[in-house]
């Protein structure tokens, strides 16, 4: 019995042994793997990782080598803009914080009590990849709004307090952790169709600053995960991310809907508007066709009628973006970021909505406005 034992354990050992030396091997297989794919991915031109375009710095293994992030100390948020930081970013473009941890320049004072302060939340397109500080939508709109003849009665502030990779959840905690601070009168959501990503692992900052249980250091344990993702986008999606995400009663899109409640209530009580504002996914597969075969007009509508059901005023900015060819409003290459033109014609929209509801957004006096508007 004992020799019969001791061959029973010696084959239970080989046979562990055989299995611990397969796990390594396929380990070092996907990540060498990896290593290759992300190698080819970046030496293209403008490709697209993880979300964020290699030519700003942001797809490294280390997304603090970027030094503008931080470790979040709001509950529920994984990181944010760290103050008086400076980038400049590969393809040349100078991205830089004030005091307060915004691509702004410092505010007129923390507090106030004007009628007329605009914060703008959003991802990377309100924060402005791929274009300068004083062409993002956020900087052209006050300079729009200032120009106006409305100026002569309100003196306009918009502060800028989008950050790369946030989603709906990300820019709810902000509102209610930090920009009700600054008494914004009108809170812009710049909505974009990836914002119901809540999951850390999608996003490359996210999954930096989120903790991570260990064996989420082997890839060949997050297998089984991204099958399932894969398996889930098939079915709730048809194959379409975006449709995926905003599959009604799941939850990366109950997270739209549990942020924009979140997002009413903190605007009551601090007697704000909300205006929500909707960007066209140009994705490589849609940009240079025609309008016509803009793929996502469904989720439009449904962002649209969440934000209306909630109190808030939408502008959809696929009118005003079809203007235009779609690859005019868009960064070249496989970058889907708005350009120098899609900011500015942003900013037009967000201009028209205001200026066009003036008692609303800001209590102007009735007579005042009509007086603005002419």
């Amino acid at each position: 019995m004992s020799a019969n034992l001791g061959r029973g354990v010696a084959r239970l050992l080989v046979s562990v042994a055989g299995v611990l030396v397969a796990l390594v091997l396929a380990e070092a297989g996907l990540r060498i793997y990896h290593q290759i794919d992300q190698w080819r991915i970046r030496s293209q031109s403008e490709p697209v990782v993880s979300g964020f375009p290699p030519i700003y710095d942001f797809s490294g293994s280390d997304p603090r080598s970027a030094v503008i992030h931080q470790a979040s100390s709001i509950p529920g948020l994984g990181y944010e803009m760290a103050p008086n930081r400076e980038l400049r970013a590969r393809n040349g473009i100078l991205m830089k914080t004030n005091q307060f941890g915004m691509r702004d320049d410092e505010p007129s004072a923390q507090q106030t009590d004007s009628p007329c302060r605009i914060a703008v939340l959003g991802d990377s397109y309100t924060f402005g990849l791929g274009v300068q500080e004083e062409e993002t939508y956020p900087k052209v709109l006050e300079k729009l709004l200032r120009q106006s003849p409305v100026a002569a009665r309100c003196q306009f502030e918009v502060l800028n307090f989008g950050v790369v990779g946030y989603s709906a959840y990300d820019e709810s905690l902000v509102l209610r952790y930090r920009v009700v601070d600054f008494n914004p009168r009108v809170i812009v959501i710049g909505y974009v169709l990836n914002d119901p990503e809540i999951d850390p692992t999608v996003q490359t900052l996210h999954r930096y600053y989120s903790e991570r249980p260990w064996w989420r250091q082997f890839r060949i344990f997050t297998l089984p995960g991204d099958a399932k993702t894969n398996w889930d986008i098939n079915r709730l999606g048809g194959g379409d991310y975006y449709v995926y995400l905003h599959a009604p009663k799941e939850r990366k899109w109950q997270s739209v809907v549990d942020a924009f409640r979140d997002i009413r209530d903190v605007a009551a009580q601090h007697h704000s508007t909300v205006l929500v504002v909707i960007f066209p996914e140009l994705t490589k597969r849609f940009k240079g066709k025609p309008w016509s075969d803009y793929p996502y007009a469904q989720i439009h509508q449904q962002v649209a009628d969440l934000a209306t059901g909630d109190g808030f005023r939408v502008v959809d900015l696929r009118a005003a973006f079809s203007r235009y060819p779609s690859q005019d409003v868009v960064l070249p290459g496989t970058d889907d970021h708005p350009s120098v033109r899609g900011h500015m014609v942003a900013a037009e929209a967000i201009e028209a909505e205001l200026l066009g509801e003036l008692g609303y957004f800001f209590q102007l006096e009735p007579q005042q406005s009509a007086a603005a508007a002419h």
